[in-house]
Formats: C-alpha cells, sequence, structure tokens
C-alpha cells in the first residue's frame, strides 16, 4: 500500500506542477497565448517553453517518487 500511495502523489505533484508550470508560460509570460491572436513568434516560442514545461513536470514527478533522475535521462543506461 505505501507503493502506491508515492505513486498516486508523484502523479499528483506532476499534475499540479505540469498546470503551474505551462500557464506560467502562457498565461504570466506572453499575456494568453491564441492562435488567432499571437505572433508566429510567440507561438513558436511560448510552445517550446510549454514543452519545457512538460520536462520540468515530469523532473519534478520523478524527484517526488523517489527515483534518481539518471534512470529518466536520455541515452543513459543503468
Amino acid at each position: 500500500m505505501k507503493k502506491w500511495s508515492a505513486i498516486i502523489l508523484s502523479v499528483i505533484i506532476g499534475e499540479l506542477s505540469l498546470v503551474l508550470l505551462t500557464t506560467l508560460v502562457q498565461e504570466y509570460i506572453f499575456h494568453g497565448i491564441r492562435c488567432s491572436t499571437s505572433q508566429p513568434s510567440e507561438l513558436i516560442i511560448g510552445g517550446l517553453l510549454t514543452f519545457l514545461a512538460a520536462v520540468g513536470a515530469g523532473i519534478l514527478s520523478a524527484i517526488s517518487s523517489g527515483k534518481t533522475l539518471h534512470r529518466y535521462l536520455l541515452f543513459c543506461r543503468s
């Protein structure tokens, strides 16, 4: 049961951090990204930063699960 509670807590932390980081990027940095009104450069940079927000949320989720990050990095075999 302890393992399942750690997994559920890790998922909740990952989801909350994804929502917060994505909102930070799209609403506070760019003051709202809209496909119809935003400049193409804002869409590209905002999309890249949204992707990086998702990566950051994944890292926070991995840290909260108690796993070491070297298992999650690309090209790293353990």
